[in-house]
């Protein structure tokens, strides 16, 4: 597999997941192969992969003109030259008006110093002017022999000049005339105050708008500076130092200058293969530091061990390493076996052979022979691109984009106009195993020019290496077997760690697919849990199963593997139901409960059971509890099958509480004696209230009440076991009650103080009727008398449950009271 370290997650990527090949999986076979570019950054997607550069010519600084750079996905050698420009100045050398202190330089920096033109105030004259009121001063003569043949840029007339005063009347014109027309360059009127030019500022004016100069037009030019004066006195004066011509022209040059880009990648493998010296066939010759040399006076032979073609690729160019004289052969096989007859081969040529194996025939006239290899694919550097820009002043001769590759140049292409593609082999460059391709690029834009801007862009769109391949082979996971494991019947399940002693080529230990299978099911199931081996028997199975299993990775490539389970027989101890931790029954009331017990291995008619204390029995499926004495009891139950016992134990909460309820309510009519209830009345409700517990309660609280109106709380100190006792509430006066039904209610116990074995059975309900006020006085008489013979009865009854209870809570049981 030959690819870049840093780009083999991505190939892999692609070619795991982009497959078209259709290649079947099997064990050890070819999945996958692609090509694979050996020079993956040649599409300049990342500039910062790529070392760019320039320098100027024989030096290391960097260029003016050129550039490189990597952008948009191409790398461009920019040469972007502007035009070169120089000037002459021409100063007047003649007069013809005789204004010879006009002609040349200007050399009057001080026209007002006494004396004038005492440039460096020594009190002696540096140089002088001319001057006019009237009469032209005209300067002619300007030498641009250094300038024949030149283009001309622009053309600029300057003047050295002074008007001491200002112009109110008068003005002054500067005119040039050439081939007999004057044209009019500038005047000045109407001035402030002085105008001075000859104090180092020589004043410039554009002569471009006139015509197109030629150099003959230049030399024959004639200046003219006018004083133009009106009327009969003068306002000043035209001073002149100098006048000349500035012209600016194109200056012809030539140098040149470099732009450079490189990139290297390393691979762990190169397409090449190699043949070892020190294997083969050899003849008359033997090992040297150098490798094989002649051992006899005869020439030496070596046939090489055979070579393997890798699968789908092609072989490519043969490289041999020799110094001295050498001829080649080479043969091939289809099954490495039965080979061709040799052909001759040259250092270079491709292998024209599409068999399996092939072997190299070297007979070594003299000199040593190094090695020989045979790239794979006729690795190939290929470089796409094009040339913009107007080319006018580049030397062909010179310059050229050069590509070099592991510091040697493979291709030199002219920078001339239009597209260019390219293509050399490289298999050359290349050593066997791993190593580094280093890529450069240098452009040489070498100009001769006349001076005018050139720009050019080479602009290399993609470069690759082709060559290169991708094999992906798929082969079967591998997994640590296991030994067989033994168990005791109902002795609990096992997880074995399996997947981590696994592995694949190309699917990761987490993304196998393990299963695993139990011959017989009905001892022993088998499973994956986690990357772990399930293995649980069955409950109350035993006997031998056998597990398989299977590994499978992203291609249903398979591992497989079995081992024996052994499940032996154990007899198992008998069972029973659960009880509860804790049960509450009232002492006197006996609690019976659903109960059973089995043994999966002995029948249930040779099973014991025993219950402790006594008074626990069981019988048809139950267990009947009947205890003496109230408290917390602890009940153990045992069961046997004459081998293994088993038991378990209960704590049986015995209570002893009391149960109050209202057995009747009895109503007296306080003014009439009777029963009815009418409107105005005394009324008194007797409540008589039963004890059915096995407990003293005490105090009884009752609270009576009509329509919610409470009007009457009384107490009963103390009712024992059994008792029947009974209080009045006789606050019937308290209550707002309308004639009519009203809804009357008897509540025992409302304030919660007591603990008792039903608490819904205390509140007694019902209606009567309340009637009209009334005043017949033979009702009244009726009612006083039933009232007489019912209060004589009801007296009697009360001091005989009195007696009673006060024995009862003499030699009864302690009260239990209700706490919250």
């Amino acid at each position: 597999m030959y690819m870049g370290r840093r780009n083999i997650a991505i190939l892999l990527a692609i070619f795991l997941f982009g497959s078209v090949v259709p290649f079947t999986a099997s064990a050890d076979t070819v999945i996958r192969s692609e090509s694979v570019d050996l020079f993956p950054s040649g599409t300049f997607d990342d500039a910062s992969e790529w070392t760019v550069s320039t320098n100027k010519a024989y030096s290391e600084d960097i260029a003016e003109y050129s550039t490189s750079m990597v952008a948009d996905g191409r790398l461009s050698m920019t040469h972007d030259r502007p035009a070169n420009f120089n000037e002459i100045t021409a100063w007047a050398t003649d007069s013809p008006t005789g204004d010879n202190l006009s002609i040349g330089q200007p050399d009057c920096f001080k026209p007002a110093s006494n004396p004038v033109c005492d440039n460096d105030l020594d009190g002696d004259s540096d140089g002088g002017y001319s001057w006019t009121k009237g009469p032209v001063i005209e300067l002619a003569g300007f030498d641009f022999t250094a300038g024949e043949g030149l283009d001309i840029v622009n053309v600029s007339m300057a003047v050295a000049f002074r008007v001491p005063d200002s112009l109110q009347q008068d003005s002054i014109q500067f005119i040039v005339e050439s081939n007999g027309s004057q044209s009019l360059v500038k005047t000045y009127a109407h001035t402030m105050g002085e105008v001075n030019h000859m104090n180092y500022n020589t004043r410039i004016f554009s002569l471009d708008s006139i015509q197109s100069w030629s150099w003959d037009e230049l030399s024959n030019l004639k200046i003219i500076l006018d004083y133009v004066s009106v009327g009969e006195f003068d306002d000043s004066e035209l001073q002149i130092d100098a006048a000349g011509l500035i012209v600016k022209h194109l200056q012809p040059w030539g140098t040149f200058e470099l732009a450079k880009a490189s990139h290297s990648v390393t691979f762990d493998e190169f397409p090449i293969l190699s043949a070892d010296i020190q294997a083969g066939s050899k003849s008359e010759l033997t090992m040297a530091p150098c490798g094989l040399q002649n051992s006899g006076s005869t020439d030496g032979l070596w046939v090489t061990e055979p070579l393997q073609l890798p699968y789908d690729q092609s072989w490519g160019r043969f490289h041999p390493n020799v110094s001295g004289n050498t001829s080649w052969e080479f043969s091939s096989s289809t099954d490495g076996a039965i080979w061709s007859s040799p052909i001759a081969i040259a250092e270079g040529d491709l292998v024209n052979t599409s068999e399996e194996y092939l072997r190299f025939h070297a007979t070594l006239l003299d000199g040593c022979i190094g090695g020989a290899t045979i790239d794979i694919n006729n690795p190939t550097l290929t470089i796409q691109g094009q040339v913009l820009g107007e080319i006018h002043s580049m030397v062909s001769a010179f310059s050229k984009l050069r590509i070099a590759m592991n510091g040697e140049e493979i291709a030199a292409i002219n920078i001339s106009e239009g597209a260019f593609n390219h293509s050399v082999p490289v298999g050359h460059l290349l050593s066997p195993g791993g190593g580094q391709i280093e890529v450069g690029l240098s452009a040489r834009f070498h100009w001769s020019s006349s001076g005018e801007s050139e720009t050019i862009v080479v602009q290399v769109e993609e470069m690759n290496v082709i060559g290169g391949y991708l094999i992906e082979w798929d082969r079967d996971p591998q997994c640590e077997a296991l030994s067989d494991q033994y168990f005791d019947e109902d002795g609990g399940g096992r997880l074995l760690e399996f997947l981590y002693t696994c592995s694949d080529d190309l699917t990761s230990n987490g993304d196998l697919t393990p299963t695993a299978t139990s011959s017989d099911p009905s001892i022993l199931e088998a499973s994956f849990v986690d990357g772990q081996i399930r293995l649980q028997p069955v409950a109350d199975a035993s006997g031998q199963s056998t597990v398989s299993i299977t590994v499978l990775d992203e291609r249903q490539n398979t591992w497989t593997n079995s081992f024996s389970v052994f499940i032996s027989e154990i007899d198992d101890a008998p069972e029973m139901d659960e009880l509860p931790v804790e049960l509450t029954m009232e002492l006197n009331q006996p609690l019976t409960i659903p109960f059973s017990y089995w043994d999966r291995d002995t029948p249930s008619s040779e099973l014991s059971i025993e219950i402790t204390p006594e008074w626990a029995t069981f019988s048809g499926g139950e267990i009947t509890f009947e205890p003496t004495q109230f408290g917390r009891k602890t009940v153990t139950i045992k069961v046997t099958d004459g081998v293994n016992e088993i038991e378990q134990t209960t704590d049986l909460i015995v209570t002893q509480r009391a149960d109050l309820w209202v057995q009747s309510i009895d109503i007296l009519n306080q003014n009439t004696g009777g029963s009815t209830v009418s409107e105005g009345n005394a009324i008194e409700i007797y409540v008589y209230v039963r004890n059915s517990g096995n407990s003293i309660a005490q105090p009884v609280t009752i609270r009576c009440s009509v329509n919610g109106q409470t009007f009457g709380t009384p107490q009963i100190a103390m009712m024992s076991p059994g008792d029947l006792s009974s209080a009045v509430c006789d606050q019937w006066g308290l209550l707002d009650v309308q004639p009519g039904e009203v809804l009357l209610e008897v509540e025992i116990d409302w304030t919660g103080d007591i603990d008792e074995t039903n608490e819904v059975n205390n509140v007694w309900s019902g209606t009567i009727v309340v009637n009209p006020a009334q005043s017949d006085a033979d009702e009244t008489a009726n009612a006083d008398g039933a009232l007489s013979a019912y209060s004589s009865y009801l007296w009697v009854g009360v001091v005989i449950l009195g007696l009673l209870g006060i024995l009862v809570f003499m030699y009864g049981p302690n009260q239990i009271q209700k706490i919250e």
